[in-house]
């Protein structure tokens, strides 16, 4: 009497994991966002041994202080193939780029479109112009520049939801800007530097830089 009882048991087990991974197994991707977040992300190996994502793509906005467009089709165009990257890995990505003006075409800067889209491979680069005041201040074009990101990120974010990740390239002006926005906004924000030591993150000393520059060896 006391095997058959076991084996009761034992038959109880088996019939409530097998219950358990059949629900699991089919209605676990319905589950698991309500349990995690509207944010989940499950990460699973594909069958050439690499790490893919299923459920919710990363969202990445690259925030980019140059944009190869004019009469220099290179500068920042490092920007362009690390989004085209993003975007062929399965990560939804796009740009953000403000487009300071010269002053000198402040007489037309009225009448152009300030905000437009361009469609790139895989991704869209979003753009925001303002007139360039660094002749003027520098402080008051880091905050004009920081006033329009902010302006074309939410109009960014109507059509395209919040991202998870804000990833900004050079430390002025985007990089600061993208900590005020994160900041603002709550979004994490990773930071790549482009030829800045870590020496540059401190306040510029004008004087002291002078004199670097006459600095006897």
């Amino acid at each position: 009497r006391g095997s058959l009882v076991k084996m009761h048991i034992g038959q109880k087990r088996a019939f409530f994991l097998i219950k358990y991974y059949t629900i699991y197994l089919f209605c676990g991707q319905y589950f698991q966002p309500l349990l995690f977040g509207k944010n989940f992300v499950r990460i699973r190996k594909n069958d050439a041994g690499g790490v893919c994502m299923s459920q919710k793509p990363l969202h990445v906005l690259v925030i980019a202080t140059w944009y190869p467009h004019g009469g220099d089709k290179l500068i920042g165009i490092y920007h362009k193939q690390f989004c085209k990257a993003l975007a062929e890995a399965g990560v939804k990505v796009n740009m953000l780029h403000v487009d300071a003006r010269p002053i000198s075409e402040a007489p037309t800067y009225p009448f152009r479109e300030k905000q437009f889209r361009v469609e790139e491979e895989g991704y869209s680069t979003w753009f925001q112009l303002m007139l360039n005041r660094r002749r003027l201040s520098e402080k008051l074009q880091q905050e004009a520049y920081v006033k329009s990101l902010r302006k074309l990120y939410k109009a960014y974010e109507a059509e395209n939801g919040k991202p998870d990740i804000l990833h900004a390239q050079v430390m002025i002006p985007a990089g600061h800007a993208a900590c005020v926005l994160g900041k603002e906004l709550g979004i994490p924000v990773k930071f790549n530097g482009i030829g800045e030591q870590i020496d540059d993150m401190k306040p510029f000393d004008a004087k002291e830089f002078a004199g670097a520059l006459f600095e006897e060896k």
